[in-house]
């Protein structure tokens, strides 16, 4: 938590001190050591016979940790889709521009495509879905789901109300 605080002041300090390329260099900086610290934590793991039987370790011969490599793609995809779309929009494209229009549409389908690819597919799931099935959950997620469109298009909708009574 106290990263998440400091980050932002952090890195506006350093692109006013020095440069951008700091900022990025420092963060790739900090994802080799991560990407580092998942690799020798895996080594840990599948050294210790404790932890032998783990889901994650594959069965057989091979002591690398099996990575639901799919679901990852599908994640990043229904995360990053969302974003850039609405970084797209007015930013750099109209609303309305068939590209920005796909890419709102691909972003709830990714989503789900994620959500059903984990629940039924994926041999060591990144997240545990089957409670998202349940009655209770899911109109929890749709009453949610709900409340943010009605705000997003009242916030959307704003700056062309504001414009067309002028």
């Amino acid at each position: 938590m106290g990263t998440s605080m400091i980050a932002g002041p952090f890195g506006a300090w350093m692109l006013r001190r020095f440069s951008w390329h700091s900022v990025f260099l420092l963060e790739s900086a900090l994802t080799v050591v991560g990407i580092g610290l998942v690799l020798f934590s895996f080594a840990v793991i599948s050294s210790r016979p404790e932890y032998s039987h783990s889901p994650l370790l594959e069965k057989g011969h091979s002591r690398m940790p099996r990575i639901d490599l799919e679901g990852w793609v599908l994640l990043l995809l229904a995360v990053a889709i969302p974003l850039v779309a609405v970084t797209l929009g007015d930013n750099f494209l109209d609303w309305a521009h068939p590209i920005e229009i796909t890419l709102l549409i691909c972003s709830p389908l990714f989503i789900s495509f994620f959500v059903l690819f984990e629940a039924k597919v994926a041999r060591v799931p990144i997240v545990n879905m089957q409670p998202v099935f349940e009655a209770k959950y899911l109109r929890v997620l749709f009453q949610v789901f709900g409340v943010i469109m009605i705000l997003n298009s009242v916030r959307l909708t704003q700056p062309l109300r504001e414009t067309s009574s002028r």
